[in-house]
């Protein structure tokens, strides 16, 4: 394929003119820290009631949350809003999209868990946003953190927020693609304050204790956003492309 139709093809698959382009931004395993019933460390291997690395089936890295692990044990991530997200124009209908998207799973461990059929994944966010010219003069933006209105669940293709019914000991199934909706949880007034450069510190936490024997299993995490084709602010821009 050519590639003015390598172009065309992306214009038509990954834009609309209320909402922008998709944005991608796949996140690390190793960018996650652990937030042990308020106590905040590097992310450990997974431990009794804890949330931690471990491979799943053997050799795919991702966050389990041990079988006691509960709401106080959480995966956090620092972020920034990308610099060509597109802000939101606070009109019904073109609303701005900030998602995390993972591939999640329950699972068995030992192969006589009973299923915890009312479990799903949490996603807290907070956020500081800055105060930018277009000339580039800085003032001291919010005065105080910003936090999502309602807690955002991940939820499946289908809109269900329930985890997958759990995968037999040892299987290498089961994973499902679950997407954290955090611009739904944001007001509108919130998303439209929203800029290029915020803070983002979210929180990954099951909503109860997993089970006996059971665990949640995350990995392939990626930040989807709405975007415009370049970096937005000005002085970024500017600043970036200018001569050395």
């Amino acid at each position: 394929m050519s590639e003015r139709n390598q172009f065309d093809a992306f214009l038509r698959m990954d834009y609309r003119g209320e909402k922008g382009f998709l944005g991608r931004q796949p996140i690390s395993i190793g960018d996650f820290v652990h937030n042990d019933n308020g106590t905040l460390g590097n992310m450990p291997v997974v431990a009794s009631g804890k949330v931690g690395l471990a491979f799943a089936s053997t050799t795919q890295l991702c966050l389990q949350w041990d079988d006691t692990a509960d709401a106080t044990q959480a995966a956090v991530l620092g972020l920034a809003v990308p610099s060509d997200f597109r802000r939101d124009s606070g009109i019904t209908g073109e609303r701005s999209a900030l998602f995390l998207v993972a591939r999640v799973r329950k699972l068995d461990g030992t192969g006589s868990a009973t299923d915890n059929t009312d479990l799903a994944l949490n996603a807290t966010m907070a956020w500081h946003n800055p105060s930018i010219t277009d000339a580039g003069v800085e003032s001291d933006g919010d005065t105080a953190m910003n936090a999502l209105t309602t807690t955002a669940v991940f939820t499946d293709l289908a809109g269900s927020a329930v985890l997958p019914a759990k995968a037999a000991a040892g299987s290498e199934e089961k994973f499902r693609t679950f997407i954290a909706d955090l611009s739904a949880g944001m007001s509108s007034a919130q998303l439209a304050a929203l800029r290029q450069g915020a803070a983002l510190t979210i929180s990954l936490a099951p909503n109860e204790t997993v089970g006996t024997d059971l665990y949640i299993e995350a990995c392939g995490f990626e930040l989807l956003y709405s975007r415009h084709m370049t970096p937005v602010e000005r002085f970024l821009r500017d600043r970036a492309l200018r001569s050395a």
